[in-house]
């Protein structure tokens, strides 16, 4: 996959993490687990970021912010996965809500990537 693929695949499975966690509050459950979903080199994307991307390009601003806001957001989402597996429903609401972290870096970390897809060369596609 291109690295605009594997950047377009990344932005949609990493939106999909608002509905997993809004599961997991209103159930109670999660088919993942805390200690994984808080490790940025777990999801497909973490994988990719962390072993294929080529070593002149980790050297640029845009790879460095990617790779923090990634794993910030990971950081986030096992926060309030937990919260909600502890049964602290009305806090993990709380942190979903529109002024919580968990939105703030995940619209930040799709921004990022939108701008890094955008910023490759035409011939990328």
């Amino acid at each position: 996959m291109t690295h605009k693929g594997e950047i377009y695949a990344a932005i949609t499975a990493h939106a999909q993490w608002k509905h997993h966690i809004w599961e997991a509050i209103e159930e109670g459950t999660s088919e993942f687990e805390v200690s994984v979903v808080q490790r940025d080199d777990q999801c497909q994307f973490g994988k990719w970021l962390h072993k294929d991307v080529e070593s002149e390009e980790r050297e640029s601003s845009q790879y460095q912010i990617i790779k923090q806001v990634h794993a910030e957001f990971h950081g986030e989402a096992a926060r309030v996965l937990d919260l909600a597996l502890q049964g602290h429903k009305d806090e993990a609401l709380l942190a979903m809500s529109e002024d919580g972290q968990f939105l703030k870096l995940s619209a930040a970390l799709i921004s990022e990537m939108m701008k890094w897809r955008d910023s490759l060369s035409e011939n990328e596609d």
